[in-house]
């Protein structure tokens, strides 16, 4: 569970500080706003997400919720991100579902359909 945290986490830094870094793909004019609407998503669907290496709260959710949490992101995210062209691989929604479905196949003997 603590890394699907953890990578929730490192996604809503570094879409916090794409002032600095971008995270959009992409790029050109609308990176920005790519960015934006991604970040947007992040705090609407994960608005009490805290770093996991400083909580102690136990997470009250299942492995498998967790994987599948970031699916639940507002289409609009992608809708709009499409708007400003090819920017449907920065979606954040689907990025990350991907790789926190990837962190839980990868553990040994961990079996999300239970």
């Amino acid at each position: 569970m603590f890394l699907i945290l953890d990578l929730y986490w490192q996604e809503l830094c570094k879409l916090r500080v794409s002032n600095t870094t971008r995270v959009c793909t992409v790029g050109g004019t609308n990176g920005t706003k790519c960015d934006a609407i991604n970040l947007g998503g992040m705090y609407q669907r994960f608005p009490d997400l805290q770093d996991p290496r400083n909580n102690k709260k136990s997470c009250r959710n299942s492995v498998m919720c967790m994987a599948k949490a970031p699916a639940a992101i507002p289409d609009v995210c992608g809708a709009l991100i499409r708007k400003f062209g090819e920017h449907q691989l920065c979606a954040v929604g689907l990025r990350l579902t991907n790789k926190a479905a990837a962190l839980a196949q990868a553990v040994h003997g961990l079996e999300l359909n239970a």
